[in-house]
């Protein structure tokens, strides 16, 4: 659809609305799957080539809500969109953390870490984007950080990133207040 609406490709976009703006490496691109298929179109979900620093910065947009060093690149009102459970009553049937011990809702372009199913932004907790192989990045607004777990599991079980980072929160948060002078 932004390909249709603007009349560029998918990674010109990328680069123009977000990259740039970041300080992102050119190196930094959409993969193209199924290229041998003739599929044109990036995969957008998991496709994202880019290093860990880049990653961060990303990460540090969404965690200021849309801003960067001062700068708006996205609204707040649609990051706060994105925070949203728009659904909280929906029954979940079928989700990757149905069978898990967290309880996760997937909002707009993430997995919302709120501890109730109420519709409101879930800035007192937090949001996360594992990845297929064990990529976890997360920002969580209630501590006051974002983190990344870069790593890429051989057998492809995402949840091992996601138990990782579980397993670092609460200490990433005692940190957190300690630098701050709260602990």
């Amino acid at each position: 659809m932004a390909e249709l609406s603007t009349g560029k490709k998918w990674n010109a976009l990328f680069a123009e609305t977000l990259s740039k703006p970041l300080g992102i490496a050119s190196a930094t691109y959409y993969a193209l799957p199924n290229r041998e298929k003739g599929d044109l179109n990036p995969l957008v979900a998991g496709g994202l080539v880019i290093s860990t620093d880049d990653y961060a910065k990303l990460l540090e947009l969404l965690y200021h809500k849309g801003k960067y060093h001062g700068a708006e690149l996205i609204p707040a009102p649609l990051v706060d969109q994105m925070a949203r459970q728009h659904f909280p009553q929906a029954q979940i049937v079928k989700s990757p953390l149905r069978e898990t011990e967290f309880s996760y809702r997937y909002g707009l372009t993430l997995w919302l870490e709120c501890d109730s199913a109420v519709n409101l932004p879930c800035d007192q907790q937090g949001a996360s984007s594992p990845g297929a192989f064990g990529f976890t990045p997360w920002v969580s607004w209630k501590d006051q950080y974002f983190a990344i777990i870069a790593m890429k599991e051989s057998s492809g079980h995402w949840m091992t990133g996601v138990r990782i980072q579980n397993a670092l929160k609460p200490k990433i948060a005692w940190l957190m207040q300690l630098i701050s002078g709260k602990k």
